[in-house]
């Protein structure tokens, strides 16, 4: 894990960088609906912060949340990672191991060790305390793609519930006017 930075509130600025904090990282999915941003400059001065399409993130302040994981993957790049969000380095296939956070088994090994800290804090410690089986690499890479590629169909039929219910809602009202 690599934590985020502590940047000040006095740095930021109407546009710019994204600036990724804790309450964007939900289970799943990035919310951006409470922006916030960096000078853009910050993208090279604190390059290291830069979160790029394909990274995961994890929020390390009341990581759980109704029994899953506040994890998710980055899709559009730009963003700078705050403090109390951690970058997912990972020692085996990335969509492997999102998918193995992900599982019911760990998040609840994961809430045991959490248990009795308010707030509960994730820290590499947290995690080292974890024992997992992992499988070799081609079945980690299999495992991974199979479950990316179900998460993929969730979100398009997601957006497409989402669609439906807007168009209702406008065929509903132009029925009643």
């Amino acid at each position: 894990m690599f934590a985020g930075n502590s940047f000040s509130s006095t740095d930021s600025v109407e546009c710019g960088a994204r600036w990724l904090k804790i309450a964007n990282v939900s289970a799943g999915q990035i919310k951006w609906n409470e922006e916030s941003f960096l000078p853009i400059s910050y993208l090279d001065k604190y390059s290291e912060y830069r979160l790029n399409p394909g990274d995961y993130v994890m929020a390390l302040t009341r990581p759980i949340l109704n029994k899953e994981l506040k994890i998710a993957r980055i899709i559009d790049g730009n963003a700078l990672l705050n403090q109390r969000v951690a970058k997912l380095l990972f020692n085996c296939n990335s969509k492997f191991g999102y998918q193995l956070l992900r599982k019911h088994s760990t998040v609840e090994m994961l809430e045991n060790e959490l248990a009795g800290t308010d707030p509960p804090n994730l820290s590499g410690n947290t995690l080292d305390n974890i024992a997992i089986m992992i499988p070799s690499e081609k079945e980690q890479e299999m495992i991974g793609s199979f479950f990316d590629n179900i998460d993929n169909i969730i979100a398009i039929h997601t957006n497409k519930c989402e669609l439906v219910k807007e168009y209702k809602k406008g065929l509903l009202q132009q029925m009643f006017v």
